[in-house]
């Protein structure tokens, strides 16, 4: 594996193209949902204990039962769920993140899945890896860190040789402001952010 290529829940399909000599990882159930699109995913993750998942009132239906329907697939988590949930974990992986935190600087500097997940990659030896729908700055339930999180860790694998590539939908490396308006939510189109960039989406994009 020396390819790899992230989505996150923004990721758009239009931007997508597939490699078939990179691996495909989604994360947190998106595969079975908005991702359902992805020709294949080849490792899916959650990276969050069960106990804290189960505190949060998260929802484990549709991706337990994607991970059942999907035994080849390897699913990485930070520890095992129970058996009612996933009663055969032969493709279950446990998340190296111990390892990992001893073995890489600022190990257990971690805000969010994408961050971990860089980090696993580099762990991993992979040179090339290039990420989707990834807008942390942008989603209100991010911790404020997260942005800043990963791209510390991108900046770590471009350190160790890795080609880092963000696409469109991603938000990541560019220059943030805020505008003000005089749009009245529910009447006019008010969109959450507009993209500037040269290479990015214009103005938000409520399509796939």
């Amino acid at each position: 594996m020396k390819k790899v290529i992230m989505l996150g829940g923004s990721a758009k399909r239009r931007f997508f193209k597939d490699d078939r000599n990179a691996e495909i990882w989604t994360c947190n159930g998106q595969q079975s949902g908005v991702l359902h699109w992805l020709p294949r995913v080849d490792r899916a993750f959650n990276l969050h204990k069960y106990e804290l998942l189960k505190a949060y009132g998260y929802s484990f239906d549709s991706e337990a039962d994607w991970v059942r329907e999907h035994p080849e697939t390897p699913f990485m988590t930070m520890d095992k769920w129970p058996k009612y949930l996933v009663p055969n974990w032969t493709n279950w992986q446990d998340f190296p993140w111990k390892d990992m935190a001893q073995k890489q600087p600022r190990g257990m500097y971690h805000c969010g899945t994408f961050d971990w997940l860089v980090a696993y990659a580099v762990h991993c030896g992979v040179k090339d890896i290039t990420i989707h729908g990834v807008n942390l700055c942008l989603e209100s339930s991010e911790p404020m860190s997260a942005q800043a999180c990963l791209e510390y860790w991108c900046g770590y694998a471009e350190g160790k040789g890795c080609k880092v590539t963000m696409k469109p939908d991603a938000t990541m490396f560019c220059y943030m402001q805020k505008n003000l308006t005089n749009l009245t939510y529910g009447i006019d189109d008010a969109p959450i952010y507009t993209d500037k960039r040269k290479d990015g989406m214009g103005g938000y994009d409520y399509r796939e």
